[in-house]
């Protein structure tokens, strides 16, 4: 049995995209058909022509025969041809290969969806934060001149942003010079 044709109304051209409203509908179309198809209740042992006795029927030959009547390959014990699947047997199967593919389209769809985004990056650090990383690291200044350049930037951001942005160590330690002689001065008074 071919898939249930899709409206016009909802295709999109010759899309291979999967669309969750689509397969729903395809879905609901496929257990709609199944249900005007397929009997209420299983098959009963009693509607499986038999050659036999009820009786002299074992359990594994009763396997066989519900085997053979879904279209199996095992052949009847009697050496007489099989007949091919009835309607209903091709229309389950049909129905169990329809609703496997349908399975694993909707599984694959909710792996996708329900991986968690990756983290973001962590923000870069601020003027502030990596100027005083460049002042611990620097090599031109005592690590008295550290602090005191430490709390000249606590006091004034903008002095940390000033010092960072100054391009070349021989600039920034002339800056830090200065920087150092003013609040030095600031201190005698």
């Amino acid at each position: 049995m071919p898939p249930p044709p899709i409206p016009a109304s909802t295709r999109a051209g010759p899309s291979t995209e999967l669309h969750l409203h689509e397969l729903s509908m395809a879905t609901n179309e496929i257990s709609a058909d199944m249900a005007h198809r397929l009997p209420t209740s299983p098959i009963a042992p009693s509607t499986v022509p038999s050659t036999s006795p009820p009786s002299a029927l074992t359990s594994a030959s009763q396997g066989k025969r519900k085997a053979s009547v879904l279209g199996s390959d095992v052949d009847a014990p009697s050496g007489k041809h099989s007949r091919p699947p009835s309607e209903t047997a091709k229309a389950q199967q049909e129905g169990t290969a329809a609703m496997s593919s349908l399975a694993i389209a909707v599984e694959t769809m909710s792996k996708n969806m329900s991986a968690p985004p990756p983290p973001p990056p962590p923000p870069p650090p601020s003027d502030f934060a990596h100027a005083i990383e460049v002042v611990s690291e620097a090599t031109y200044m005592s690590d008295n001149d550290k602090l005191d350049m430490t709390q000249l930037f606590v006091k004034d951001k903008d002095e940390a942003t000033a010092f960072l942005y100054l391009k070349g160590d021989n600039l920034k330690a002339t800056w830090v010079q200065r920087k150092l002689a003013a609040i030095r001065a600031m201190n005698i008074d």
